[in-house]
C-alpha cells in the first residue's frame, strides 16, 4: 500500500503580519490622511531603501536600537541592515544630495522592522513621519510638535497628549558640576534606574570610580597625586603586563599621563551631587507649566541658573498660544527616547481613553546627526515619526 507524504506547511514569520481588505484599506486611508497634512505642511514625499549599511544605523542610534538591528551579510560581502527607523536614511539622503542650508521638509510612510531579542523574532512595524533639517530655534520645535498634534486630531485622535523632555537642558543642568563629558553620560543613560529606584546613587559613583572617570579620594588628594603615587601605580601595572603592550611609549611618558589622568578624575562629590539632583528631578512629571515651576525652584535652591527653563517655558506657551489645550501638554524630566542622537527637546505622543496609555510616537531634536553621519558640519535637525500599528486599532471606520 502506498503511503502518502505530508508536506509541512510554510507560515509566515513571527512577528510579522498579512493585512489583508479592511484592515489594508484602513492603513492606507491612515496613511493618506496624514501624508496629506505633512503635504499642507510643505513635507515632501521621499522613499527610502529597505536596506542600508549597517554603519548607518550603528553611528548614533545608541545601544537600545543596535540591539534590535537585523542585520547580515549580503553576497558582497558587505554588512547590510533592514531598516529600524527612517530618520537616519532621510539624513543620509540629505547629505548625498548636499542642498545646503536651506530648510527643508521631508516626509515619509512604509514599514520598518526590528528585532526583539526577549521573543526571538522580527518586528514588523509601519511608521509615517516628518523632518525638518537646516532649521533652529523655538519655532521650528514649535511647527514639529504642533504637526504631530495636529496629524492626530486630523485622523480623529483628540483624547491624547504630549509628554516632553530636553536632553539638552539636562546636559546643561550637568555642566554645573564641572563633570567631564564621560561622567554626565553615564548619569543620563541612568536615569531611568534612578527615577524607579533600580540604582541607588552610591553604587553609580562605585561604577564610575570602577572605570576610572571618578576618583576614589577626595579632591585635595588627588591633586597632590605625585610622581612617587605614579611610580607605584606604574610598578603594579607592571606586573600584569607584558611590556610589548606599552608600544613605544617611555616609562617617563607612561607616568606622566597616569598623572594626568588621575588628576583629571571627576571629583566623587561633585559626581554625588549631580546624581542627587537629577534623581530629583527625574521625579518631577505633569503638566508642563507645573514641572516647570517645580523645576525653577529645584535649580534655584542649587544656586543653578534657570534661562534654559525660562526658554522652555516660552516654548510650551506658544505651543497653547497654536491650539494645543495646555491640559494636553505634559513634561517629564525622566522621559528618555530609545534613540542616543537625540540633542534638545524630545518627546512622546500617547493616547488616552483606553485602559492604559498607548504610545503612538515621538521625536525630537538631532542637532549632531549630519555631521555623525559623515556631513561636513552640523546642520540642525527634528523630526517625528507616527506609530501606525498602534494608531490602527484606534481608527473609527465607517
Amino acid at each position: 500500500m502506498e503511503m502518502s507524504v505530508r508536506i509541512s506547511r510554510v507560515n509566515k514569520l513571527p512577528g510579522m503580519e498579512d493585512l489583508f481588505d479592511e484592515n489594508f484599506s484602513v492603513l492606507q486611508d491612515l496613511k493618506l490622511e496624514i501624508s496629506q497634512t505633512l503635504y499642507a505642511g510643505g513635507y515632501l514625499e521621499i522613499d527610502t531603501p529597505f536596506f542600508e549599511d549597517t554603519e548607518l544605523f550603528l553611528r548614533k542610534s545608541g545601544a537600545a536600537l543596535n540591539s534590535q538591528l537585523y542585520s547580515f551579510v549580503d553576497p558582497g560581502g558587505k554588512k547590510v541592515s533592514i531598516r529600524p527607523e527612517f530618520t537616519s536614511s532621510v539624513i543620509r539622503n540629505y547629505i548625498e544630495r548636499n542642498k545646503g542650508d536651506s530648510p527643508q521638509r521631508i516626509q515619509y510612510s512604509g514599514p520598518v522592522f526590528r528585532y526583539d531579542e526577549v521573543e526571538s523574532k522580527t518586528i514588523q512595524l509601519y511608521q509615517s513621519g516628518a523632518e525638518l533639517i537646516g532649521s533652529h530655534g523655538i519655532n521650528s520645535d514649535v511647527e514639529i510638535s504642533l504637526l504631530a498634534w495636529q496629524g492626530l486630531n486630523k485622523l480623529g485622535l483628540v483624547d491624547c497628549k504630549l509628554n516632553f523632555n530636553n536632553i539638552g537642558i539636562l546636559f546643561g543642568v550637568l555642566n554645573n558640576f564641572g563633570l567631564s563629558r564621560l561622567s554626565q553620560s553615564m548619569i543620563m543613560n541612568n536615569l531611568g534606574f534612578l527615577k524607579e529606584g533600580d540604582v541607588d546613587p552610591d553604587r553609580l559613583l562605585a561604577n564610575a570610580q570602577e572605570i576610572r572617570i571618578v576618583s576614589d579620594k577626595n579632591d585635595s588628594s588627588k591633586n597632590d597625586f605625585s610622581e612617587i603615587d605614579a611610580e607605584k601605580m606604574y610598578t603594579e601595572m607592571m606586573r600584569d603586563t607584558p611590556y610589548s603592550s606599552l608600544g613605544r611609549r617611555t616609562k617617563k611618558q607612561i607616568i606622566d599621563r597616569l598623572i594626568r589622568k588621575v588628576r583629571d578624575m571627576d571629583s566623587p562629590e561633585n559626581f554625588l551631587s549631580a546624581v542627587s539632583l537629577m534623581k530629583s528631578m527625574v521625579q518631577l512629571e505633569g503638566h508642563s507649566l507645573d514641572v516647570l515651576n517645580q523645576s525653577k525652584d529645584l535649580l534655584q535652591s542649587k544656586d543653578i541658573d534657570i534661562d534654559s527653563l525660562v526658554g522652555f517655558e516660552d516654548f510650551f506657551k506658544k505651543l497653547i498660544n497654536s491650539g494645543i489645550p495646555e491640559q494636553n501638554i505634559f513634561l517629564s524630566w525622566g522621559l528618555l527616547r530609545g534613540l542616543a542622537y537625540y540633542t534638545g527637546f524630545t518627546f512622546d505622543m500617547v493616547l488616552l481613553g483606553s485602559d492604559s496609555p498607548v504610545f503612538c510616537g515621538g521625536g525630537g531634536r538631532y542637532d549632531d546627526l549630519v555631521s555623525a553621519l559623515g556631513g561636513e558640519k552640523n546642520i540642525p535637525a527634528l523630526g517625528f515619526a507616527y506609530d501606525l500599528n498602534a494608531i490602527l486599532p484606534y481608527i473609527k471606520t465607517e
